[in-house]
């Protein structure tokens, strides 16, 4: 594969050419994933004078970044320029950059003074659409003194304080409504004490119902957000249920024991499927792919 810089954060990675677009995978701006600029964007982006690429270049990479954790694809043309260094979303002062590393970090643990890792800090600074790696540090003491935060190195921990100040201000956003689809009695315990916090810490309001009662089932699927279904029992009212939520809009979560990772290959490719051995497992996974899920589901509300 060959390589090519990226324009956005300055980092030589792999790139390929296809339709007409080059992708862009594994630089800063999309670690973990990948992006794609059309080819004649790319001499147009290059030819912008070096005030404006400054200025302009941080805001797409922390766009791209912050778009690609949240599962979207994202696609830059020279067109977007304006859209995407204009937009509403994108912060601006330190104090709304400050709360977005503080929200990261939340979404990043289980609570406070959980070790979280950010190496290198100088790949990583549009997470906060920092311009550069001295503002990024900048907020990060600005986090320190208001004792929101410890850092040692490249490892960060949310104190007391820093988790109780993000969850309020998320609590100031008006949780999503979320059903819950359970089957197996033996289960739902483990359900009933994991699940419904996770959820709250990523803006949702759970409600359990089961699949002996369709009927209510895909009424309340009908006026939610998301729908976690488990599909380790009664698996044709799940996945009816399942199917039904993704053709009207509702983003799905499916969830199945390893042991039954056989059973429905068809049925569960689109449904965000987690496959779980222990609880740890479930809650791993689960609170990635609510990390992924819940901006883009919050976004669409405030369309």
């Amino acid at each position: 594969m060959d390589t090519k810089r990226c324009l956005f954060c300055n980092k030589i990675v792999s790139f390929q050419v296809k339709d007409e677009k080059e992708i862009y995978t594994g630089c800063c701006c999309a670690p973990e994933s990948n992006y794609s600029l059309t080819v004649e964007s790319y001499a147009s982006f290059a030819s912008l004078s070096l005030d404006l690429s400054r200025q302009a270049f941080p805001i797409i990479s922390g766009y791209i970044r912050n778009s690609t954790v949240c599962g979207e694809k994202v696609d830059v043309s020279f067109e977007d320029l304006e859209t995407i260094c204009n937009s509403a979303d994108i912060p601006v002062t330190i104090e709304e950059k400050e709360y977005l590393l503080l929200r990261y970090l939340y979404k990043q643990c289980t609570g406070p003074d959980e070790p979280i890792h950010i190496r290198p800090l100088s790949e990583h600074y549009n997470l906060a659409y920092s311009r550069n790696l001295q503002e990024f540090v900048y907020i990060i003491e600005r986090l320190r003194d208001k004792k929101w935060i410890e850092r040692s190195g490249t490892t960060f921990q949310l104190t007391k304080d820093g988790w109780d100040e993000t969850a309020a201000r998320m609590a100031k956003i008006a949780p999503e409504p979320c059903v819950i689809l359970l089957h197996k009695t033996s289960l739902q315990q483990i359900w009933r004490d994991l699940v419904p916090p996770l959820l709250k810490q990523y803006g949702f309001h759970a409600r359990f119902v089961e699949t002996s009662n369709l009927n209510e089932s895909l009424e309340l699927i009908s006026e939610c957000k998301l729908l976690v279904a488990d599909l380790s029992d009664d698996t044709s009212r799940g996945c009816f249920a399942a199917g039904y939520a993704l053709g009207i809009g509702i983003h799905v979560i499916s969830t199945i024991p390893y042991s039954l990772r056989e059973a429905l290959p068809r049925l569960t490719n689109q449904l965000n499927t987690i496959y779980w051995e222990k609880t740890e497992d479930l809650s791993t996974a689960l609170r990635t792919t609510l990390y992924a899920l819940s901006p883009s589901v919050h976004q669409e509300e405030a369309k």
